[in-house]
C-alpha cells in the first residue's frame, strides 16, 4: 500500500498517510490581475453595468458590444476568470460551498466601486441568484435580459419561477404574461423586444460561404439541411426516450441526405452534447461525407464548443428543420423555410402558433424537405404573422432597435 497519496477535488485537497484520509478545505484563488484589469476598466463618468457571462444567452453580450450607447459602459465579468476553477459544474460546487467567503470578496472588491448593475440573462439557477444576492447586499442591483422565447410549455418555463433581479427585460407579450401571472411586479417588468430575432434584420454573416464548408468539410455546392439538436429536458417529460427519438430524426434526415445528395450539418444544443450525441452515434452519423456535427464536448466542460455561428448556419442552409428551437424563429425571421420533425408524441408549438409545416413520419418528413428546400422564403402563416410579432417581440420596422429601448431603462438605473 502507497504510504503517502494525494487527490484533488473541486473544493478540498485529499491526503492519504498510511490508509487514513485527511480531507483540508482548498483556498479560493483570485485571479487578482484579470480583477484589477476589471476594475479598472470602469468609468466614472459613466453608467458602469457589469455583464455576467454565461454561455446562455451570450449572445446578448455580443450584441451589446456592438452597440453604441452614449453613457453606459459595459463590461464582460468572467468568474471563470476571477476564481480558480476550470468547468462550470466546479465553478457552481464551489460558489455554493463557499458563499460566505465569496460574498467577503464581492464586498471587498466591489463596495463602494462605480458600479450601477448586475446584468445577467437568466437567474433561475442557484449560482446566478446567489451572484445576484452577494451584489444586492452592497447595494448594486440586477438587471435581467431574458435571453429566450417560450419553446415549449409555458407552465414549464423558467421552471414555473420568477425572476429575482431587481428589473427583468422581456421579448414580448408572451413573457410578460407568464410573469406577472406567477406574481411578478409589473413595475419591474419591461418590454424591449426580442434582440436575437431583431439583430437578424441587420445580419451578415461572418464567415464567407466557402470558409462556411470548409469548416464543416461540406461540399458548397450542394443545397444543405440544418437540423437544430435540443437537450428535451424538464419540458419534455422523459428525456431518455425524448433524446432517443431524436436520434432517430437525425438518423431519418441523413438517410434523405445520403438518397438525394443534401448536406446535413447537425447542430448540438449549448449544455450536455454527449448525452444528446453519443460519441458512437455522432461518429456513426459523421461517417457520410454529407454530414457534419458542430458543437462538440471540449475537455470534458459539458458544453459545446463551435466553430460555426449560428446565424451563419442558417443564412448558409436551404432548410431549418428541429423540434421547437428558436432558431426556427430565426430562420423564419432571415426569411428561410422552417419546418417541424414531429417523428415522437410532443406539443408541435410552432406548428400550432406559426402554422410551420409539421412531419410526423419518415414519409412526410422527406415529401416536406424536398417541396420546401428550395423556397427562399419563410414558411410563417401569414394570418399568425401579426400575434407571432407581438408575442416573440420581432418588429420589420428597420428603425425598430431593442437596445435603443433596453438603452433608455439603463440609464434610469
Amino acid at each position: 500500500m502507497k504510504l503517502f497519496k494525494t487527490k484533488k477535488t473541486s473544493s478540498h485537497n485529499i491526503i492519504t498517510i498510511a490508509g487514513i484520509k485527511f480531507k483540508f478545505k482548498r483556498r479560493l484563488y483570485l485571479n487578482k490581475g484579470y480583477l484589477r484589469t476589471l476594475l479598472n476598466s470602469l468609468q466614472p463618468d459613466k453608467k458602469n453595468f457589469l455583464y455576467l457571462e454565461y454561455p446562455f444567452g451570450n449572445y446578448v453580450y455580443d450584441e451589446l458590444a456592438k452597440y453604441h450607447f452614449n453613457n453606459i459602459n459595459i463590461i464582460n465579468f468572467s468568474l471563470f476568470k476571477l476564481f480558480n476553477v476550470e468547468n462550470r459544474s466546479k465553478l457552481t460546487h464551489l460558489y455554493l460551498e463557499q458563499s460566505k467567503e465569496i460574498k467577503k470578496i464581492i464586498k471587498k472588491h466591489f463596495y463602494n466601486q462605480p458600479v450601477n448593475g448586475l446584468i445577467v440573462t437568466l437567474d433561475w439557477k442557484n449560482l446566478q441568484r446567489e451572484v445576484i444576492s452577494h451584489f444586492k447586499a452592497i447595494n448594486i442591483p440586477s438587471v435581467c435580459i431574458i435571453h429566450e422565447g417560450v419553446f415549449q410549455d409555458r407552465d414549464e418555463f423558467y421552471l414555473g419561477e420568477i425572476p429575482v433581479s431587481d428589473i427583468t427585460f422581456v421579448w414580448g407579450n408572451l413573457l410578460r404574461d407568464i410573469f406577472l401571472e406567477r406574481g411578478y411586479s409589473n413595475e419591474r417588468l419591461k418590454i424591449i423586444g426580442s434582440i436575437k430575432l431583431n439583430s437578424y434584420k441587420y445580419f451578415r454573416p461572418k464567415l464567407s460561404k466557402n470558409d462556411f464548408f470548409k469548416t464543416l468539410n461540406l461540399d458548397p455546392g450542394k443545397k444543405t439541411m440544418l437540423y437544430c439538436c435540443q437537450l428535451c429536458d424538464m419540458q419534455w417529460g422523459d428525456q431518455d426516450y425524448a433524446l432517443k427519438m431524436q436520434e432517430n430524426i437525425i438518423r431519418s434526415l441523413a438517410k434523405i441526405a445520403e438518397e438525394n445528395d443534401i448536406n446535413l450539418i447537425i447542430r448540438n444544443a449549448p449544455a450536455s452534447p454527449n448525452l444528446i450525441l453519443k460519441d458512437e452515434f455522432a461518429a456513426d452519423i459523421e461517417s457520410s461525407n454529407l454530414c457534419a456535427i458542430d458543437g462538440k464536448d471540449i475537455n470534458n466542460q459539458r458544453r459545446s464548443v463551435y466553430t460555426t455561428e449560428p446565424g451563419d448556419c442558417i443564412y448558409y442552409s436551404d432548410i431549418i428543420i428541429g423540434l421547437n428551437t428558436t432558431m426556427q424563429l430565426e430562420a423564419s425571421v432571415l426569411n428561410k423555410p422552417a419546418i417541424v420533425a414531429a417523428l415522437f408524441d410532443f406539443d408541435p408549438k410552432w406548428h400550432k402558433e406559426l402554422g410551420l409545416p409539421i412531419c410526423h413520419d419518415y414519409n412526410e418528413l422527406k415529401k416536406c424537405i424536398l417541396e420546401n428546400i428550395n423556397k427562399n422564403c419563410s414558411l410563417i402563416d401569414k394570418d399568425k404573422k401579426i400575434d407571432f410579432y407581438k408575442d416573440y417581440g420581432y418588429s420589420d420596422d428597420l428603425n425598430y432597435n431593442p437596445l435603443a429601448m433596453l438603452e433608455k431603462e439603463l440609464n434610469k438605473i
